[in-house]
């Protein structure tokens, strides 16, 4: 074997000492998840994008809270690896043309749709364009993920008939009364209240100044959305047969005379099955996806081969 040779080779080996660390995550690498190196690098470059959107985040210097916002941008580098990974076993990938579309609909929303415009802003801020192309690639293939997760939901009759008996009660919404009182000890005092407010004393300053229950006075007497059933059946009685905007005469309950105002009616609603169906649909749905999605998760993760340096591992923080 030639010197030259021998230094060719020996260089390569140190080269592959340097990146593989000898069976474990080099000193460059802050993960390693299936062969797939996630570098210190890298993970500073996160942090620094992140920073540069919003100035004033932790520093390196806060040597408590740095740590913990090291090993949560791996963990977070290491779930884009992992959704990457996957997309490529579905065939799913992101085009430069779907990130082009991307950035405009950015655009569009934000910058009075002017790209040109929205890329200098980031600029001024320290970022690239290749750092907002990268990030909105990952954004993308995730969704993309999960719309291929999604795809494979079907939600039956059957369910959405199940559903709905389950949850009946949010179908059938009783009316409710949004309500104040005035709470006095003796008649000729309620009587006096109405009396001031058919004056023309708003409600709420009455009931500060005369309600007997200090919590009513200092909240001007209000009883919120009301269903029957919450109040004493003398004062449900008078509650629900006026109308928004009405004042009670004085009605008597245990000893104590109370005034009553309606503020507003919120009428009952029913909604048939037919009318909820494709809300259930869709509820069901996004229940089962978020179910799939976190099994699916759980697997990568399980059967990743993922090695951390200590310092960027997730699971030590």
């Amino acid at each position: 074997m030639t010197r030259g040779t021998f230094s060719v080779l020996a260089l390569t080996i140190i080269a592959t000492m340097f990146l593989t660390g000898c069976g474990g995550v080099s000193d460059a690498a802050a993960a390693r998840v299936n062969g797939a190196v996630i570098t210190k690098a890298d993970v500073d470059a996160r942090i620094e994008y992140r920073n540069k959107l919003s100035p004033g985040m932790v520093g390196p210097e806060d040597e408590v809270n740095y740590p913990k916002i090291l090993r949560q941008t791996t963990k977070d580098l290491v779930l884009s690896e992992l959704e990457k990974q996957e997309g490529e076993r579905r065939g799913i990938s992101v085009s430069d043309e779907e990130i082009d579309n991307a950035l405009q609909e950015m655009a569009d929303e934000d910058y009075l749709e002017d790209v040109p415009r929205m890329l200098e802003i980031f600029a001024g801020m320290g970022v690239t364009e290749t750092e907002l192309r990268d990030v909105t690639r990952e954004r993308l293939l995730h969704e993309k993920l999960k719309a291929d997760v999604s795809g494979e939901i079907t939600v039956s009759d059957s369910e959405i008939q199940s559903f709905y008996e389950r949850n009946r009660q949010q179908y059938d919404q009783p009316e409710m009364r949004q309500g104040r009182m005035i709470e006095t000890a003796s008649q000729g005092e309620a009587l006096e209240a109405v009396n001031r407010i058919m004056a023309g004393e708003s409600f709420v300053e009455v009931a500060k100044q005369v309600s007997m229950d200090p919590l009513a006075a200092g909240n001007g007497g209000t009883l919120g959305l009301v269903r029957r059933g919450q109040l004493p059946p003398e004062l449900e009685a008078v509650l629900f047969s006026m109308s928004a905007g009405q004042i009670s005469e004085p009605a008597s309950v245990a000893g104590k005379w109370y005034v009553l105002t309606v503020e507003a009616v919120q009428p009952g609603q029913q909604k048939s099955f037919e009318e909820a169906r494709e809300e259930i649909r869709d509820i069901i749905a996004a229940e089962t996806l978020a179910s799939r999605w976190k099994s699916l998760l759980d697997g990568l993760y399980g059967d990743a081969d993922l090695e951390y340096d200590p310092d960027y591992d997730p699971a030590l923080g």
